[in-house]
Parts: C-alpha cells; sequence; structure tokens
C-alpha cells in the first residue's frame, strides 16, 4: 500500500528464496518474479524475466543512526535487451523508487509517531496512585445530575 506505482502485487506461498509472485503496475503490463535469496530482516533479492535478459531488484534494509532504518533499492538489468531497458524503463523506474521509498518513509514516521503517543498515554495511565483509600477528584463545576426515568 506504500508502493504508489503497484496496482496489484500477490506471492504464490511464503517469503522466501524460491517463491514466485505476480506484479502490476499502473498503466503498465503485470509480470511475473522469483524471490531468489532472502536474509531475514535485511535483505531480500527478486528477478523478474525479460525477453533475452532479466531485471534483478535488491532491497535492503538496515540499522542507521538515530534508531532509525536505511532502506535502499537497486536495479540490474542483464541480457539482449538491456539497453533498450535502460533507455525505455529506467527513468520512469527510478521516479517510481524515490516515490515509493518517500512514502514509506512517511508512512514509517506517521506509525512511529503513534506508537510514541501510544506509549505516552499508556505511561499516563500508569501514574502512580494517590495515597491509599484516596478517591478521584471531581472535576469543577455545577454537580452532575442522574437522569431520571419514570
Amino acid at each position: 500500500e506504500w508502493d504508489a506505482s503497484k496496482e496489484i502485487a500477490q506471492m504464490d506461498g511464503e517469503f522466501q528464496a524460491g517463491s514466485s509472485g505476480w506484479v502490476k503496475k499502473h498503466n503498465a503490463l503485470g509480470g511475473t518474479f522469483t524471490i531468489t535469496e532472502v536474509e531475514p530482516g535485511r535483505s531480500w533479492i527478486s528477478e523478474s524475466p525479460l525477453p533475452l535478459g532479466r531485471v534483478i531488484f535488491d532491497h535492503i534494509v538496515e540499522p542507521a543512526p538515530g534508531g532509525q532504518v536505511r532502506v535502499a533499492k537497486s536495479v540490474e538489468v542483464e541480457g539482449g535487451s538491456a539497453g533498450l531497458f535502460r533507455v525505455l524503463a529506467a527513468p520512469r523506474m527510478r521516479r517510481d523508487i524515490d516515490a515509493s521509498l518517500a512514502a514509506l518513509q512517511r508512512r514509517a514516521q506517521a506509525e512511529q509517531a503513534a506508537a510514541q503517543a501510544e506509549q505516552e498515554r499508556a505511561e499516563q495511565g500508569r501514574a502512580a496512585p494517590g495515597p491509599a483509600g484516596a478517591q478521584p477528584q471531581r472535576r469543577a463545576g455545577p454537580p452532575r445530575r442522574t437522569p431520571h426515568v419514570a
């Protein structure tokens, strides 16, 4: 959902080396991919076939200073159609990758802010209780009336 360039993406099986799937970008034909390598929590590599070649996508997720995470994606094209692919598809692919990584960053920052706010609310709820037997304080203002139903 953070990758705005993708219309549909699905995996046929677990996320592990050897699994395959299908992806369709907006305003483009769909195609298959195969996960060729996975280092859990750190990286994965997938490949998509091209006529007379293939596209290799390398995805890296690694810790960065200050509790941040660095996400990188690189693309390599191999085979007889590599030159044509680089001319026709690479510029759009670069824009799509940049936009997707920016959207991922915004989503991660929003989730981090929400988690931090939730943690702060939880900590406020665990504030030290008053003296034993103390009753909660009522707010100032007119007395509360209990509705009467006849």
